[in-house]
């Protein structure tokens, strides 16, 4: 975790892990995952009138193997196939800020029905 000393914002998060050895029916226990590492970075955004600190970048990594059918002749069988790297970089952008505004506008007073009224005791 990396933290803003100044003003104690997150800007970044990563996690690593190393699975376990487990066994799928009928094989050997084998560790279908090597590793995973995830990596999410925070930055500051602009919204509206405001700067907000938001994710602006994702990275995964995973280093696993997949269980595969195979056929010989007739006899199939499961088995292991290679390690495979895969990677998901993500960049987030586009931002946008939803909300609304309002304000109370003197010298209207609302009724029991859905019109505003303009009231006739207004101080002048």
């Amino acid at each position: 975790m990396t933290i803003d000393p100044e003003t104690g914002a997150v800007l970044r998060l990563t996690m690593e892990s190393a699975p376990g050895w487990i066994g799928e029916p009928n094989l050997t226990p084998i560790q279908p995952v090597k590793a995973t590492g995830m990596m999410l970075e925070y930055g500051p955004v602009q919204l509206g009138e405001k700067t907000f600190i938001c994710p602006v970048r994702s990275v995964i990594a995973l280093r696993n193997r997949v269980v595969r059918d195979i056929d010989f002749g007739g006899n199939r069988s499961a088995v292991y196939g290679p390690y495979e790297t895969t990677m998901d970089d993500i960049a987030f952008s586009d931002y946008h800020k939803f909300g609304s505004e309002s304000r109370i506008l003197p010298g209207l007073e609302v009724m029991d029905g859905s019109q505003a009224q303009p009231t006739t005791d207004r101080p002048h």
